[in-house]
């Protein structure tokens, strides 16, 4: 498990860049995860998910524990143009403490 250095370095390793890759495989869409221009539950979930492990998955014993997701071209796609959305810019506007990942 997690719970352990040794442990959360290797789920960092092994499983994140795992999951975070067939997500880019199921990705069909040029702007958001389906093709088109209408976003869909499965664009937020993708933000949120990134947003959670970037923010309370690398931590252990408040230790934070960097993970690289600049690899993952089409999530960070995916993520710019969600959080470019007019409803979702202005709900970050108020609440920028919300607005952990903003994609690379």
């Amino acid at each position: 498990g997690i719970n352990t250095k040794q442990g959360r370095d290797k789920w960092i390793a092994d499983c994140l860049p795992k999951w975070m890759g067939r997500i880019e495989q199921l990705t069909k869409g040029d702007k958001y995860f389906l093709p088109g221009d209408r976003l869909t539950i499965a664009d937020f979930w993708i933000v949120a998910y990134v947003d959670f492990m970037s923010k309370y998955a690398m931590y252990l014993n408040d230790v934070p524990q960097e993970a690289d997701f600049r690899p993952f071209k089409k999530i960070n796609r995916i993520i710019k143009n969600v959080k470019a959305h007019p409803a979702v810019a202005g709900y970050y506007a108020r609440h920028p403490e919300e607005d952990i990942v903003k994609g690379y």
